[in-house]
């Protein structure tokens, strides 16, 4: 509850809802359960606690992990003013950099 209170109430629902991956299953209608929906929270969060921790500000993920890793550079950005880095794998295998606005 601690962290949906202090770290929830930076994400907002209609980015949340417009994430590609949860974006796709809406359009299909094909049932999407809160504990997937809210993953991209928990993993803004991991990234943000790896940032204070070790000063992680770069991550590196699958192209289905965009949405969430895009979401941790959202949160980091907003509570530190940090800019962080995420680099994403497309299969086929191809490496695209992505630096955030």
């Amino acid at each position: 509850m601690d962290l949906i209170g202090k770290i929830g109430r930076h994400f907002r629902l209609g980015q949340m809802l417009g994430r590609q991956s949860v974006a796709a299953r809406l359009v299909v209608d094909a049932p999407i359960s809160y504990t997937e929906f809210s993953y991209q929270v928990f993993q803004a969060y991991d990234w943000l606690h790896l940032f204070r921790t070790y000063a992680c500000n770069f991550q590196i993920g699958g192209h289905d992990q965009m949405g969430n890793i895009v979401s941790g550079h959202d949160i980091i950005s907003r509570i530190h003013n940090k800019q962080v880095f995420g680099l994403f794998f497309f299969y086929p295998p191809s490496v695209v950099p992505c630096e955030f606005p």
